[in-house]
């Protein structure tokens, strides 16, 4: 049957027909969500009198205020437990598992999208005459999915989902004092490699260092420890560890705290292998024109991994001074005009460094000397 809706509505103006109600947004009709349940006056709890419908449609209350959207009170004067919100699962078969009321926590996102950002839900554990037991679950959104994070049984509360324990303050079980358990932790260590057979103090960086912990390096290859031979504790952050190994390879590190408490790091921390050596004799590398123009000399060195050269004074490849060039691969030193604009003899004294894969370097000192013809002089026969 077609709805006759009066002509020229004013906002908010209502339209009844039957049990049913519009009103006028602006715009259109808009039906009202059925308020249906107990009609009959009221009395002194809530409201009294015949039965009405129930409600078909779920209720909705909107609060445009942070106001309280729904409050309940009750003012009798007893120790008994009140005012009380009941959630009913009225089933003709209840079982194992079912479903007895949830609670959702909703928000919006960024995108303006509607979130279920937590619920609390009560589920019938044993529905059996007797022995029954519920659980009450707690679910949040996580890294943008939904996950059981919590479920208290009548026996135990469980954490799911990788869902931690944090305790701000003392933690006691069954009568006895919980010392929380804290595990030391590895961010870094300087230097990263140590030299062949060769006593080295490694610096470790991290948390929670006890005095004073055992250190350990794993080969992981072969599965072999090696105890550092000394350990100096200078900080909850910080740790000297001097360490003695004769294999080459890359290690674990492993700390473990007086009182049992641990860390193995997760990949290789530590390289041990062979350091870096000069084949080029130090010292002078000749004697040469000023503004000569060629090869000076080329440096040579070996590692058992890939090695650089560079200069760590600043004459060399200084123009006001040398005026040279150093090739970092092959260690060739090469100058157009060596000595530049100077018109004297002059020793040039530098440091070259060897640097391998592993950072590990080794300096060596040498020097280039200039030297100038007479100028201005004759010739006697």
């Amino acid at each position: 049957m077609p709805i006759n809706f009066p002509t020229g509505p004013s906002t908010n103006d209502t339209y009844n027909l039957g049990t049913r109600t519009w009103k006028w947004n602006g715009e259109a009709w808009e039906l009202q969500p059925l308020t249906g349940g107990f009609t009959g006056s009221q009395g002194a709890i809530g409201y009294t009198g015949s039965a009405g419908s129930a409600p078909t449609d779920s209720l909705t209350l909107v609060n445009t205020s942070v106001d309280d959207t729904i409050s309940a009170t009750t003012t009798e004067d007893s120790s008994s437990a009140g005012p009380v919100i009941t959630l009913k699962r009225n089933s003709s078969s209840p079982a194992d598992a079912d479903y007895l009321g949830q609670l959702k926590f909703k928000g919006e996102n960024d995108a303006d999208q509607e979130i279920v950002y937590a619920k609390i839900t009560a589920k019938i554990q044993d529905a059996s005459d007797g022995t029954e037991d519920g659980i009450l679950e707690f679910a949040n959104k996580k890294a943008g999915s939904n996950v059981i994070t919590a479920r208290l049984k009548s026996d135990k509360l469980q954490l799911l989902n990788s869902t931690s324990l944090e305790v701000d303050g003392s933690l006691t079980v069954g009568g006895q004092a919980i010392t929380p358990v804290t595990a030391p932790t590895i961010s870094s260590i300087s230097p990263t490699a140590i030299v062949t057979s060769t006593a080295t103090a490694v610096t470790i960086t991290g948390t929670n260092f006890v005095s004073i912990p055992q250190v350990e390096a794993l080969n992981p290859s072969t599965g072999i420890w090696y105890t550092a031979d000394s350990v100096t504790f200078t900080s909850s952050t910080v740790i000297v560890a001097t360490f003695t190994i004769g294999v080459n390879a890359s290690y674990k590190l492993r700390i473990e705290n007086p009182d049992g408490n641990a860390v193995l790091s997760s990949s290789a921390l530590m390289s041990v292998s062979a350091a870096p050596t000069f084949s080029t004799s130090a010292g002078t590398l000749g004697s040469f024109a000023g503004n000569f123009s060629g090869t000076i000399a080329t440096l040579a060195g070996s590692s058992d991994s890939a090695i650089t050269f560079s200069e760590t004074t600043n004459v060399l490849t200084n123009a006001s001074q040398a005026n040279c060039s150093l090739n970092s691969s092959s260690g060739a030193i090469t100058t157009t005009d060596l000595g530049g604009s100077a018109t004297s003899p002059t020793t040039y004294n530098f440091t070259i460094r060897i640097t391998d894969a592993e950072s590990q370097t080794v300096d060596r000192a040498f020097s280039i000397t200039t030297t100038y013809g007479a100028t201005g002089g004759a010739q006697f026969n």
